[in-house]
């Protein structure tokens, strides 16, 4: 417990006489003082305490020194005699002149050190006493006690709060209003006319300041105090400088300015004139959240934003020590005003449990630490749950830009596999920010906006003139999506994984083509694969040749799939090519391709069931096919699939990507005319929550893992 002494102000060093020889005198002082602890209440008990005096108030030479252990202290209250245990020498004083006393309590730093009083000087002057006339004298009951002039404090009016000083009080500060303060002198001296007080020293003389001086006439007088109605004629100077007048020829006078709304008046130095209000504002003064107090609530800088895991739900592994960990990008906002974390943590057993929190400083907080037994564990922190250590309440007033990281540790053994997973988590920051504003109502704005960063609009953006895109370079994902850039002489948009044209808002890519000439005897385009998403028109239709086999340059892909299905959202169902034509070979065929980009917005792979109609004759070697990033779902066999075929299958989207799906049908066994078919039904088009369509192909990167 860390003690304080209130010694300074109630240290009383008197002088303890009446002893018959000076050789015989006990040199002592009293000393009384106050102990209190750290609430400031006062003590009781026996406490040690250490008195020293010194020749300075810092530093200086230690010329007396005394311990007393065991001093009582009683209601705060100790009083000591100073030299019973280590004498006082009786020249102490009368050599070194200053002294300062002090204080250490128990074990604790020194006090600091205050001057003695000049009562101790009485041993100087008994010293040249008795050197002077009293060295050999010898008596007993010369001095009677009643005889001794000491006065020092009594307990009573340290209790009643009375104390007489006959001296000068010097105090750092005197608390209180002044109302019982007796024997004050008055302030002495005037002011001359034309000036104000403006303060009084501490001799009590008064401080006078120059006040307004009339130049012309100030209803007949010259200068002094002025009550009641003025009339100025010529002008008027404030401070040496003039302020024009009615009758002066110098612009708008105050009582004539006509200022607009949202205006004020406003001196320039020579004249008064009309200011916009944010003009005339002390910026300085504006606080940092302050910014609704002067838009009438119409702009704020103050957000709670919530920052949650893109990758839940994590699994636990059981029994490992290290521990799985998620991680969460909160970015650069400004300063935060509050955070809290949220976890939601399932485990078959929360008593082996332990989760971890890293700022991006690397500063760890232990949230959870096997607290007791349970299967669920869902709370925020700080509040209404605080961690098991550190203090997540000091990063308010600090940037909590960065990587923040959740572990969690499961040490306890129940199969050695995966026991339990974080559902969720996230991170909510109530920032007062530095980048951004938010606009309550409609702007409007006349002019020009010019930004080197992003224009997020939550609500309707009306413009009534051009707006000019520019360039930007950051990849395209979550925190973009939605965002336009100008790319080359391309107008395009992110869609959250890649950025793609504007306008490229299909459902699907698709395209229709025969492979051979009858009439000529050529396979179409020499047998370029090049021209047929990697694969030659002969492979086609006369090597059982499907989407598996295609290629994975996007370029390649871009050159066959010109063809763009109904805009994203608009169908459930789709037909897509239903044809009956004539076949002089069976060299010739023809084949209907359909390429999905679909994205998976979760962390978990997601069942997506087809159902879909398609044409194939593996008798000829055409067959049909589902490919999935290059690896094969599904193919036809041998058999003759007519346009009244169908079949239903399960395509597993994976997680965290945008994924190529892309469907092959070929034409029907041969009887002079051929059926060539590939439709979708039974509202397979509507996807199941977590994937989306997206339409990129024309600015995908190369490979089947993009």
């Amino acid at each position: 417990m860390r003690l304080s002494v209130l010694f300074a102000a109630a240290l009383v060093l008197v002088l303890v006489a009446g002893v018959a020889r000076a050789g015989d005198v006990p040199n002592v002082m009293t000393s009384q003082g106050v102990v209190r602890n750290e609430a400031g209440d006062v003590v009781n008990g026996a406490y040690k305490l250490t008195f020293k005096l010194y020749t300075a108030e810092q530093g200086g030479q230690l010329l007396w020194s005394e311990v007393l252990p065991g001093v009582t202290v009683e209601n705060g209250i100790y009083n000591v005699l100073l030299g019973t245990v280590t004498p006082l020498p009786g020249t102490l004083f009368e050599q070194n002149g200053t002294a300062w006393l002090g204080l250490t309590v128990e074990a604790e730093p020194e006090l600091p050190r205050v001057r003695v009083t000049s009562t101790p000087y009485a041993f100087q002057a008994r010293s040249a006493l008795v050197a002077a006339t009293a060295q050999d004298l010898s008596c007993t009951g010369c001095v009677e006690a009643g005889m001794l002039a000491f006065d020092p404090i009594t307990q009573e009016e340290l209790n009643t709060g009375n104390l007489v000083v006959k001296g000068v009080v010097t105090a750092t500060a005197f608390v209180g209003d002044g109302s019982g303060l007796t024997g004050i002198s008055s302030p002495q001296g005037t002011c001359v006319a034309g000036s104000l007080v403006k303060g009084i020293t501490q001799q009590g003389a008064l401080v006078c300041e120059k006040a307004v001086t009339a130049l012309g006439t100030v209803n007949g007088l010259g200068g002094g105090t002025i009550t009641g109605d003025v009339s100025i004629v010529g002008s008027l100077a404030v401070d040496g400088a003039d302020v024009c007048t009615s009758d002066a020829n110098c612009g708008e006078e105050l009582w004539q300015l006509a200022c607009q709304k949202d205006q004020v008046p406003k001196w320039n130095g020579t004249m008064w004139t009309c200011s916009d209000f944010l003009e005339s504002w002390e910026t300085a003064s504006l606080p940092s959240d302050g910014l609704n107090e002067i838009s009438n609530n119409l702009l704020y800088n103050q957000f709670t934003d919530q920052y949650a895991s893109t990758t839940c739900p994590v699994q636990i592994p059981d029994n490992s020590p290290p521990g799985i960990s998620d991680k969460i990008v909160v970015p650069d906002y400004g300063v935060a005003q509050g955070l809290t974390v949220s976890i939601n943590i399932s485990n078959s057993d929360l008593s082996t449990v332990e989760v971890f929190l890293y700022a991006p400083d690397n500063t760890e907080y232990l949230l959870y630490s096997k607290n007791g037994p349970g299967q669920q564990l869902g709370t925020t922190y700080p509040s209404p749950t605080k961690p098991v250590s550190g203090d997540l309440t000091t990063w308010i007033g600090k940037n909590p830009v960065g990587t923040w990281t959740l572990l969690v540790k499961d040490t306890g053994w129940l199969n050695n596999a995966k026991d339990g997973q974080i559902n969720s988590w996230s991170i909510q920051v109530q920032t007062l920010s530095t980048k951004k504003v938010q606009v309550k109502g409609n702007l409007v704005v006349d002019g020009n906006i010019t930004t080197a960063g992003s224009l997020n609009f939550s609500g309707n953006a009306v413009i009534n003139g051009s707006l000019k895109i520019g360039t930007d370079a950051a990849t395209c994902d979550d925190s973009k999506k939605g965002a336009i850039r100008v790319q080359g002489s391309v107008l395009q948009w992110c869609n959250g994984s890649n950025w793609t044209f504007m306008g490229s808002n299909a459902t699907y890519r698709w395209a229709e083509f025969s492979t051979y000439g009858q009439a000529h005897g050529q396979w179409y385009g020499n047998n370029d694969s090049n021209l047929f998403g990697g694969v030659a028109p002969s492979n086609w239709t006369d090597n059982n040749y499907r989407p598996v086999h295609m290629s994975s340059d996007s370029d390649v892909l871009r050159t066959i799939f010109t063809r763009s299905g109904p805009p994203i959202g608009t169908l459930k169902n789709a037909m897509v090519y239903a044809d009956e034509w004539y076949s002089y070979s069976s060299t010739n065929g023809k084949v209907v391709l359909v390429l999905f980009r679909i994205r998976n917005t979760t962390a978990n792979p997601i069942n997506w069931k087809v159902y879909w109609y398609r044409t194939a004759y593996g008798g000829w070697n055409e067959y049909a096919g589902i490919a999935l990033n290059g690896s094969e779902v599904w193919q036809s066999s041998g058999s003759d699939y007519g346009p009244g075929y169908n079949s239903s299958h399960d395509i597993s989207i994976p997680a965290n990507r945008t994924s190529t799906v892309i469907f092959g049908a070929t034409t029907s066994s041969v009887s002079g005319t051929r059926s060539t078919f590939m439709a979708f039904y039974n509202n397979c088009l509507t996807l199941p929550a977590g994937l989306e369509f997206v339409d990129d192909l024309d600015t995908k990167p190369n490979g089947w893992d993009k």
